[in-house]
């Protein structure tokens, strides 16, 4: 390099500038390379939006309040004067990669009652195809029905200002075209009577399907728990499904009575129903 001379970076013409340009030339299109490439990524900007927004239309979420909608229509041609809940994400199918059903909690007479129905589309409209019993209301207890992963929980709970709490899971399937019962899932709460009140959980999960359960019992400081076999009874079904009849039907079940205690032992009452 020459003394004195200052440094002058040799010229690199940008990709589709014709080889041979000159500096001043290869400025010229690379002015013009930039302002296609604005207008090409304007129109993709838009072409993005266009999906983004299709997409939103065609959602699942705008999707399942049309199915509530009409299934609440389906509820009120049975029941026109209907107290009814129907909660919006609690919809889903029932079978895999089938249509989304809609679980409704229903006071059909407004007598306080309640029972559960499950709409489903049929030629064009949303229509009930699963109906439980009917079992008593109480202002006391909730009620809720949802379905997740082809299963339909079916819960309540205590209400209000409950010193103790407790909660009931029923999960039903859809077997050999019925909805029926397969588990369940009991939790409840009691105090010690240790002049304390140390409050502890305790509850039960079973599988009606295998005839196992385990029974089991928290506190802040300890959990035992107890794995159970039992006979199934006959399979129930949730055109038959009354939740209080239930639990009386339940306890009566040889190897569904027993329970682990305060002091964290298991016991088990007597049982009859085979």
């Amino acid at each position: 390099m020459t003394a004195g001379r200052a440094f002058r970076p040799a010229c690199h013409l940008p990709f589709g500038c014709l080889n041979g340009q000159l500096c001043s030339q290869a400025r010229s299109c690379i002015t013009l390379r930039g302002r296609n490439l604005q207008k090409t990524v304007a129109k993709q900007w838009k072409l993005f939006f266009f999906v983004i927004c299709a997409g939103v239309v065609q959602s699942p979420a705008w999707a399942a309040d049309t199915s509530q909608e009409e299934a609440i229509k389906a509820v009120r041609d049975l029941c026109p004067n209907a107290s009814l809940a129907a909660t919006s994400g609690n919809n889903g199918a029932l079978i895999n990669n089938g249509t989304v059903a809609v679980p409704i909690v229903v006071d059909c007479e407004r007598d306080q009652s309640v029972e559960i129905m499950i709409a489903l589309p049929s030629q064009g409209a949303y229509r009930i195809a699963y109906r439980s019993k009917k079992w008593g209301a109480s202002t006391r207890r909730w009620e809720r029905a949802s379905i997740s992963k082809t299963v339909l929980t079916i819960s309540e709970g205590c209400a209000g200002a409950c010193t103790l709490v407790w909660s009931n899971d029923y999960k039903f399937k859809l077997i050999d075209g019925k909805l029926t019962l397969i588990g369940e899932e009991r939790r409840d709460q009691s105090r010690a009577d240790d002049g304390v009140g140390a409050l502890s959980d305790y509850g039960s999960s079973i599988n009606y399907l295998t005839g196992t359960a385990v029974v089991w019992r928290s506190s802040s400081k300890r959990r035992v728990e107890k794995s159970i076999k039992f006979t199934p009874t006959q399979p129930v079904f949730l055109q038959d499904f009354d939740a209080d009849e239930f639990d009386v039907r339940r306890g009566k079940i040889k190897g569904l009575d027993g329970y682990i205690d305060e002091k964290f032992e298991y016991r088990q009452l007597g049982s009859t129903l085979r």
